[in-house]
């Protein structure tokens, strides 16, 4: 049993867990008066004593604030438990509706053309606001992509900013500083993040790209390797094997099988025809190299 439901947190009770991420537990509080409902997102028990664990969190709510876009989830208080609980809280809004990957899994993996373009380019618009304040999210996909419901409207909060990073300058580069630990999510992140280089707006839009290709197919971006399996996926080729000749980063791997080479129109394999017949061509969001993808979400 969940200890923190039916407590109660400054003017709110704690009524329901709603959900579990890489370092918090979000649940609903409730105003006993007049009925508003908040989310609040707590650190896991395991993680209260981390001190880079509570900085992310407070990094999490300091850059939220530092955006204030419709289309990031809003964080209006942090504060810490009462004794003898201890641990690091955000307060922030409570969304009603689901996430993009929960939509997608309901609609059979995949959204019209219309609708998704629709979607993505409000998730556009808030990441130019974010890049233009220096902010690069790091861990876009797509149980980080909200559709919010509201008067049988639809619109998208992009979600979870607690590993951003945010640079000096309007749609700068920032350092990883974490160098010897992977972070992110396999199967989104852009190579330079992969090789823990310095990341940027076009590392958001990478994962965009990856985001994209999933809603419109119902697919993870091919892993198939043109000519005979010559040339790796660009995050293989970033993750690549590790120094002293050790086993591959875990990203090298990919999420799943990869799908076999084909035959383009003209007979030569991997001329950029989808197995159902469709031409295919890679995004430039995908492009392995930041400064060949679109600069920002503008």
């Amino acid at each position: 049993m969940d200890t923190l439901v039916g407590t109660r947190i400054g003017d709110f009770i704690v009524r329901e867990r709603v959900g579990t991420g890489g370092m918090g537990v979000v649940y609903r509080g409730e105003h006993p008066l007049i009925g508003a409902s908040v989310a609040l997102k707590v650190l896991r028990p395991e993680a209260a004593g981390d001190p880079e664990q509570v900085q992310r969190l407070q990094d999490e709510a300091r850059l939220v604030n530092a955006i204030r876009h419709r289309g990031i989830v809003g964080i209006f208080n942090y504060f810490t438990l009462p004794a003898p609980d201890g641990r690091h809280c955000l307060m922030m809004e409570f969304l009603k509706g689901r996430s993009l990957e929960q939509e997608l899994a309901r609609r059979g993996g995949r959204l019209p053309l219309v609708e998704a373009l629709g979607l993505y380019e409000q998730v556009c618009a808030a990441l130019a606001a974010a890049h233009k304040a220096g902010v690069v999210h790091r861990d876009l996909k797509p149980s980080n992509i909200f559709l919010v419901e509201e008067h049988d409207q639809m619109y998208v909060k992009v979600l979870d900013f607690g590993i951003a990073k945010q640079s000096a300058v309007p749609y700068g580069f920032v350092a990883q500083t974490m160098v010897t630990r992977f972070m992110g999510t396999p199967g989104f992140v852009a190579p330079e993040q992969a090789r823990a280089q310095p990341v940027g707006p076009g590392t958001d839009l990478y994962a965009l790209g990856v985001c994209l290709f999933i809603t419109l197919t119902g697919q993870t971006p091919s892993r198939a390797l043109p000519r005979g399996g010559s040339r790796p996926h660009p995050v293989q080729r970033a993750a690549g094997p590790a120094a002293g000749g050790g086993p591959a980063h875990p990203l090298a791997h990919g999420e799943g099988p990869a799908e076999p080479p084909v035959r383009g129109r003209r007979g030569a394999p991997g001329a950029g025809v989808h197995p159902a017949g469709r031409e295919r061509r890679r995004p430039r969001q995908s492009a392995g190299h930041p400064h060949r993808r679109h600069p920002h979400g503008r």
